[in-house]
This record gives C-alpha cells, structure tokens and sequence, in this order.
C-alpha cells in the first residue's frame, strides 16, 4: 500500500491522507504514519469520522492546520517528542479523543487547538510552552490542569466551557494577570480550586473583584496559593483563620516554613476574602521576557 506523501523543496515530506490508508489493528481502526514523513499535512485528515488511532514516527516535527479537525472517532494519540509546531484547529471537535500524550517540544498550543474535545479528561503540558492561546481547550472535556511554570500567556476563553473542570494549578510566578485574557476560565461550572504561585497570589489580590469577573470565575471557587505536596497527595494541611492584619504583612517563603502557616482559601465573593498560604518549596524557573514577545508576534 502506497500512502500519500509530497516531497517539498524545504527537504520535507508531508503527509496527506487517503482512505485506503486505514487498517485493521486488532480491532481499531488504525493509520500508521511511515518514517520519514516529517509533517502532517494542512486538512490532512479533516472530517475522515471513522478513524481511530493515528501512530506518528519520531520524524514529524509539525502539525498543520486543522489536520484531524472533525475526527469524531479518534480514540487517542501520541505526539512524538520532535514536534515543535501544531497548527490552529488541529484537534478540533475530536469528540471521542481521551488520550493525548504530549512529550513534543511546541512552544504554543494555538487557537481551537483542542476545542470541542469533550471527552478528554486529562493532558500534560510540557514546559516547553509558552502560550496557550484563544479558545485551546474551550469546551473540552478536563478535569483538571496543571499549567506548568513557562506558561507567560493564556488567551481569550482558553478554557471556556469546560464543565467538569474541577481544579487548576497555574505554576507560573512570571505570569501577569493582564496576560490572562478574558473568560479564560469562563463558564466551567465545576471549578472549585485554583492554585497559584505566591507571586501571582498577591497580583490577583490588588484587584482581586475585578480579576475574577474578567477571567469568567464562577462565585465558588477558591484561589489559593499552592503548596507542592498537594501536587504530589492531594493532601491538604488543616486550614487556620487568618486575620485581616495578617494578610496585609508581607511573608517570606523562609518566613512561612517557619510557621507552616497556612491559613484558609480565599473564596470569590464580596464579604470577605482570605488567602491560604502554602508551602512552596521550589522556586519556579524564570522566563524571558523576549521569548514570550516573539510568540505573541507569531500567533
């Protein structure tokens, strides 16, 4: 069987998908992409509903738009290590997708990349992404997320709609809270927790009304300053009450191991407004500004 594959000036090889490229592995509807093959073409397999597993070589390093878009029937993938690039819409409407492991080395996740997958409940992002753009993960199927420390960006409604998104841990100290867009956590009826750094803590606490109303928050979610055992038992120390004289001192990270202070959640709401301090036993890696400017330019 002879797949569809250009040859390009650029010394690629693009693939492009054809119904004749599917095969029966054990029961699954399968496409095995050949080695050598060093991109996945724009549309390449767009709106082709009864595939269900694509397998990608080592080779490809991009993804172009709208590749798998309308794959309803897409079981899972792996996206190999070399990828630096997947374009808007790759995943689009994938409505069957539940794994994706992401060992790649993209630097965004662009717009609608992963919109309308509402049965993926879980996806590791690597921290070689700085951006995660409009819309990504809007109205997917999340649980919860960890957005690691290189994140500098997070678009318009990145994750709006996501209704069974319970918990969010942002591991980024870089991040401004102007650089968290509208609605980007809009809609998501389930969210309870979102866990922050420290730093980013006392960002969202100067304007902290405000903040919450414009990323989308719903009245019941707690931000809290996370602590890194949590990350690894979901276990929680027993929360104190902390005073209003308290939470205007400014605490060092020193200061807070001392103590182990760690006082109750701060909820969204116009009553009060308490912060849990944490542990915090890492210092997140430190990002440049020029790397985040020159995604921006890109997207």
């Amino acid at each position: 069987m002879q797949m569809q594959v250009k040859e390009t000036g650029k010394n690629e090889r693009v693939y492009r998908f054809k119904p004749s490229d599917i095969i029966d592995d054990e029961g699954i509807l399968t496409v095995k992409i050949p080695e050598g093959v060093t991109s996945i073409g724009n549309f390449a397999v767009w709106g082709y509903s009864d595939l269900e597993k694509i397998i990608m070589p080592n080779s490809v390093t991009s993804i172009g738009t709208s590749a798998f878009s309308g794959c309803e029937s897409l079981l899972e993938i792996n996206l190999p290590i070399n990828i630096t690039d997947i374009g808007k819409d790759a995943f689009y409407k994938c409505k069957s997708l539940t794994v994706i492991n992401m060992l790649s080395r993209v630097s965004k996740i662009r717009k609608n990349t992963f919109k309308g997958c509402n049965r993926l409940e879980e996806i590791n992002i690597p921290d070689s992404v700085l951006c995660i753009y409009d819309s990504a993960f809007s109205c997917s199927g999340l649980t919860q997320i960890i957005i690691p420390n290189s994140i500098v960006y997070i678009g318009d409604s990145a994750f709006f709609g996501c209704r069974e998104l319970e918990e969010i841990t942002i591991l980024s100290s870089e991040i401004l809270t102007k650089n968290i867009k509208k609605d980007a956590f809009g809609k998501c009826p389930s969210l309870k927790k979102i866990y922050v750094t420290e730093s980013l803590y006392k960002r969202i606490a100067r304007n902290y009304d405000k903040i919450c109303k414009k990323w989308g928050l719903n009245e019941n979610v707690e931000i809290s300053i996370f602590q890194e055992k949590e990350l690894e038992s979901d276990k929680v120390s027993d929360d104190r009450s902390i005073s209003e004289e308290t939470k205007s001192q400014t605490t060092t990270e020193n200061d807070i191991k001392e103590s182990l202070c760690n006082p109750a959640p701060l909820l969204f709401n116009e009553e009060s407004i308490f912060a849990k301090v944490s542990i915090r036993s890492e210092e997140p890696k430190p990002l440049q500004a020029n790397e985040f400017q020159k995604n921006l330019d890109e997207h």
